[in-house]
């Protein structure tokens, strides 16, 4: 696969997450050359803070949705993975991370091994898949708790310990209560699904 790299400008005024990607591209791109690399950053007291770095046309992800990956490709994707892992491992995509990380409770190695296990599974069924596809756009208020849902929907139970620790809301919506009524995707199969969505 050819992977063409060009100058891509990002300027966003008062976001933090430009901010933020900066930081951990100066942090942690000397550790790896898995990360897109930071050419300039431009703080001009008259436009709005801006960073510059390598853009990649194509990536693995967009790549898998025209096609399947080869035997080869997979292994590629995951060996640049646990190349990047040890120097990055916090830093996982929204839709990749594990349960625990998204009811912020305390979490480990386990989580990590989840999100490559997440993106093999994505890469390896290509075509537009993601088994975790919360059908919202990024920032919806419902975004993460819909991928929290669609985990459970995959996996089956949450222990039971989390029903102490997750929000009202979020609960509701694992069971399928009142969020998603409306919903006929997420929509409730009566009283036996309350009770299974936590074992206990």
């Amino acid at each position: 696969m050819l992977i063409n790299v060009q100058q891509q400008p990002k300027s966003r005024p008062g976001n933090w997450r430009l901010h933020n990607e900066r930081d951990i591209l100066k942090r942690f791109q000397p550790r790896t050359s898995n990360l897109h690399r930071l050419l300039d950053d431009v703080e001009s007291p008259l436009e709005a803070p801006a960073i510059i770095h390598a853009y990649l046309d194509d990536d693995w992800t967009r790549a898998s949705r025209k096609q399947r990956l080869t035997r080869k490709e997979i292994k590629s994707v995951t060996r640049n993975f646990l190349e990047v892992w040890p120097c990055c491992m916090k830093m996982v995509a929204i839709l990749f991370r594990a349960p625990e990380v998204h009811l912020e409770i305390a979490w480990n190695t386990a989580a990590d091994i989840w999100s490559l296990g997440v993106t093999l599974i994505n890469l390896i069924w290509g075509f537009k898949f993601h088994i975790f596809d919360p059908q919202e756009p990024e920032g919806h208020e419902m975004y993460n708790t819909k991928i929290v849902v669609r985990q459970h929907q995959w996996f089956g139970p949450f222990p039971i310990s989390y029903r102490e620790i997750a929000e009202e809301d979020t609960q509701e919506a694992i069971i399928g209560q009142k969020i998603y009524a409306q919903d006929d995707e997420f929509r409730s199969t009566g009283p036996a699904h309350c009770e299974r969505a936590f074992e206990g």
